[in-house]
């Protein structure tokens, strides 16, 4: 499964917070959500394998 987010911080943040409950999430795409670096390291979540994209 494939998550795209686009332009909408607080559907971004949402899928940040839940983003445990999703067990088939393959990737993971946030664009232009104004997301800081603060809102990306409050979410905390083992995954053994991520990768993050600029």
């Amino acid at each position: 499964m494939d998550i795209v987010v686009r332009k909408d911080r607080q559907a971004a943040l949402d899928v940040l917070h839940n983003i445990w409950c999703y067990k088939e999430v393959e990737s993971l795409h946030l664009e232009g959500c104004s997301l800081s670096d603060g809102d990306i390291a409050e979410v905390a979540f083992e995954a053994p394998s991520v990768r993050y994209v600029a």
